[in-house]
């Protein structure tokens, strides 16, 4: 069936399509080998067919005679009628500046922490130093992780591996919302305090 659909079928449209008279008796089911062979041979004698391959794997191909290219469209395709309006309104901008959610975090140190924090330097090599920094600011108030990485200049996630949840496992520091860790406004304190 594949054979008919895939090769028989294309091949008789194409040889319609070119003027000629053709009677199509379906797929060829009954036909037997020496009769299929005897008309492809006749085909390929009126060049409209071309052989490819040798004893049992010839198979054929449509000759440059079918070949022929797709027929052009009648029309060409219409045009957008009418070009896409422009705003009639220019876009409002914004009243009034967005406020800042929440005060910047230094207010709340002391002055003594953040000098510590001004001497630290881009790397830290001993982290008990930091520790010790980062005890100090939880005791004052509960502090996120993102203030606590701002406040100290270094990124969240390293804050959070390196220091927070080591000292949340030695029970240094504990979270502001213990029932629900991955809370949006989850923070961190000292446990010493209420």
């Amino acid at each position: 069936m594949a054979e008919y659909i895939n090769i028989e079928k294309p091949f008789l449209d194409k040889l319609q399509l070119l003027g000629w008279k053709v009677i199509n008796q379906g797929q060829m089911a009954d036909c037997d080998i020496m009769k299929a062979s005897s008309e492809l041979r006749v085909l390929k004698g009126y060049n409209l067919l071309i052989s490819k391959g040798k004893g049992r794997a010839t198979y054929y191909i449509p000759a440059e005679v079918l070949n022929t290219p797709p027929l052009g469209l009648s029309t060409p395709p219409p045009s957008l009628s009418t070009p896409p309006s422009e705003l009639s309104t220019p876009p409002l901008s914004l009243s009034t500046p967005p406020f800042v959610l929440s005060t910047p975090p230094l207010e709340y140190i002391p002055e003594n922490i953040q000098l510590e924090i001004k001497t630290l330097g881009k790397r830290v090599n001993d982290a008990e130093i930091l520790k010790k920094i980062i005890l100090n600011i939880c005791a004052i108030k509960p502090f996120k992780s993102t203030e606590l990485a701002e406040i100290l200049g270094k990124r969240e996630d390293y804050i959070k591996r390196k220091f927070l949840g080591e000292m949340i496992t030695a029970k240094q520091l504990k979270y502001l919302h213990p029932e629900m860790i991955n809370h949006p406004n989850q923070a961190y304190l000292t446990n010493n305090r209420a």
